[in-house]
């Protein structure tokens, strides 16, 4: 191949190719917890989130107090999340699911 050739592939790659690959699953649970002050409150509800049956992956932004859940497979007790966060210390708020998600233990809030 020339080189205009080689240099409008390897373009076209990393504009439309790569970002698709990087890009992040949808969340199935957005949550708020009330109360956490530093990385190690956050670090602390993440590991009591992961052991809730059915969460695949926690990530956490403490300047919002929120976590986002992806769940595998797109089932969960909306119970056991508020659980989870009440033995790591802290108060569970508001908690939306996305459409698809089944959910048991209580109601979105």
């Amino acid at each position: 191949m020339t080189r205009p050739i080689q240099f409008l592939l390897a373009s076209l790659t990393l504009m439309f190719i790569l970002p698709l690959a990087a890009a992040e699953p949808v969340p199935d649970v957005r949550m708020s917890v009330y109360g956490l002050a530093c990385p190690f409150c956050v670090n602390g509800v993440e590991k009591r989130l992961k052991k809730v049956p059915n969460v695949k992956s926690v990530r956490a932004d403490l300047k919002t107090g929120t976590f986002v859940l992806i769940l595998e497979p797109k089932q969960v007790d909306l119970a056991n999340l508020r659980q989870a966060v009440k033995k790591a210390g802290f108060t569970a708020g508001k908690i939306e699911v996305a459409p698809g998600v089944k959910t048991t233990g209580g109601r979105e809030s």
